[in-house]
């Protein structure tokens, strides 16, 4: 035999696992068995208690597309797929309903014990929680004693908040609204948000772009829950009251007074609340429903970054405007248009001021709105409206001196004697405005040459007249759209059109 064919007949085939990896295998393959095992155990216990209760009930709670899927189930399905988990977790949500309704033949410990302790894998501590959860919410909505209803309410409250995660919010926070504990309309749907992003990337900008929309998405559905309770209390959005649970008699409209208390709740609730985004939304929805009062008198911290990020300021123009040194270098046109939607932030912004006693910020904040820069007649505010603003800076920037005086920290008064002057020069530019008009109107009004035979060429005259007329609309929409300096007034508008007596102030 040939030594080589020799030598390999001796070598013993290589073994593709060790008799520790083997082992190993074992152990797993037992463990899955077992697990496989007590799950089929759990499924079969579930549904023999199922069994025990009417299931044709059970399904018709269940919506059509899950009733075909319940009638096709196998016990494959039940024990190892996902829909087999959904219809379980519906079908015990119908079981559990029907302990809790006001017809309920028992307790949600009676029934969750049983499911605890025969099918845990199908009904965990969280489900437990919600459910008695539940229970105490519709104990609360059938009681007229109003501590009970707190005391109940308030367990519920304690109970959820165990399980931020978990709840079906939309349906618990509609029974809390009806209840009006509408701390628990607040922190909840909150709590979930912050447990959806928990290391707040959002709010911080670091998330993965690949997960932000959705990460966004489902924060914005929780904002969403309080968003519709001040809805509801404004008056706003009773579809959604109709459509909602209508056992509780407290699902009932409250008085003026009342939802003007539950809306400052909310308020005062929410900007307690760490999350800047949310304000961003609360911010806004209180705009929308008109709750500008309500805004300004119970806003947080970061009310002001918010309106003027809103309103499209700069950084530099951020801190000057939360500067206390007056002076008339600050003064100035920022230049940058600003948009009719953007305005009433800024609007706001200046009540904020007022209201918080910054007078010199506040007259800036006025001043930026009376020289806003408009592109466009639509977009530009009748120079009325800028005479309004600038009066309401002179007399913000002459409370500040006041205020100075009274502190002994007097103010440089080149703050006010500028606004003073900008507020004259506006005087003007009205005046001619309206001069200008006249012109037109009256230009606008000659004759045909038709009516006047005795006029030497009088077909001359109409063009000029008509020319002229042209120049001073055009000349009257450009004052209309942007203030002017003393100078172009001078010299673009009141010398060419003759405004004599105009110039003679502009220059005296």
């Amino acid at each position: 035999m040939n030594p080589v064919d020799k030598s390999a007949s001796n070598k013993k085939p290589r073994l593709l696992y060790t008799s520790a990896e083997l082992a190993a295998m074992e152990v797993r393959a037992m463990e899955c068995l077992r697990r496989l095992l007590r799950r089929s155990g759990e499924a079969l216990f579930l549904l023999q208690l199922i069994c025990q209760h009417n299931v044709a009930r059970l399904a018709q709670t269940l919506g059509n597309d899950l009733c075909k899927k319940f009638v096709q189930l196998t016990f494959h399905q039940l024990v190892c797929s996902e829909d087999g988990d959904q219809l379980a977790m519906r079908l015990i949500s119908a079981l559990m309903e029907y302990y809790i309704g006001p017809e309920g033949r028992g307790t949600v410990e009676e029934i969750s014990t049983k499911l605890r302790e025969g099918c845990p894998s199908y009904f965990n501590e969280s489900d437990y929680k919600y459910y008695l959860a539940v229970e105490c919410l519709e104990r609360a909505s059938m009681t007229n004693n109003a501590d009970e209803r707190d005391i109940l309410a308030r367990d519920a409250f304690n109970l959820l908040t165990k399980i931020p995660d978990s709840a079906d919010l939309s349906a618990i926070c509609k029974r809390f609204e009806n209840l009006r504990f509408y701390e628990a309309v607040v922190r909840l749907p909150l709590q979930k948000a912050q447990a959806l992003d928990s290391n707040a990337d959002i709010i911080n900008g670091q998330i993965d772009p690949r997960h932000h929309d959705t990460i966004m998405l489902q924060r914005e559905q929780c904002y969403r829950i309080v968003m519709d309770a001040l809805c509801t209390l404004k008056g706003v959005g009773h579809s959604r009251m109709q459509s909602a649970d209508k056992s509780s008699a407290l699902a009932t409209a409250a008085d003026p007074a009342s939802r003007s208390k539950y809306i400052k709740q909310i308020i005062q609730l929410s900007v307690q609340w760490p999350d800047t985004v949310f304000h961003e939304h609360l911010y806004r929805t209180l705009i929308e429903l008109g709750l500008e009062n309500e805004l300004l008198e119970y806003g947080g911290s970061d009310l002001v970054s918010f309106l003027q990020s809103a309103g499209r300021k700069h950084q530099e123009e951020v801190r000057a405007v939360s500067s206390v040194t007056p002076g008339a270098a600050k003064m100035h046109d920022l230049g940058a248009p600003i948009s009719t939607s953007q305005t009433k932030y800024l609007e706001l912004l200046a009540r904020y001021y007022v209201r918080k006693g910054e007078h010199i910020a506040a007259a800036r904040m006025l001043l930026i709105l009376a020289e806003r820069q408009c592109s466009n007649s639509e977009e530009a505010p009748a120079l009325d409206k800028r005479y309004e603003y600038l009066r309401d800076a002179v007399l913000q920037a002459k409370s500040a001196g006041i205020a100075a005086d009274l502190s002994k920290n007097p103010v440089d008064s080149s703050t006010v004697d500028l606004l003073e002057g900008k507020l004259v020069v506006l005087r003007f530019q009205i005046q001619i405005k309206e001069e200008l008009e006249l012109m037109v109107a009256r230009l606008e009004n000659i004759p045909s040459s038709s009516e006047l035979p005795n006029v030497p060429f009088p077909r001359d005259n109409i063009l000029a007249n008509a020319e002229t007329a042209k120049a001073a609309k055009d000349k009257a929409k450009e004052l209309s759209l942007n203030l002017k300096s003393i100078t172009q007034l001078y010299n673009d508008y009141a010398v060419p059109f003759d405004l004599w007596e105009v110039c003679f102030f502009l220059v005296s």
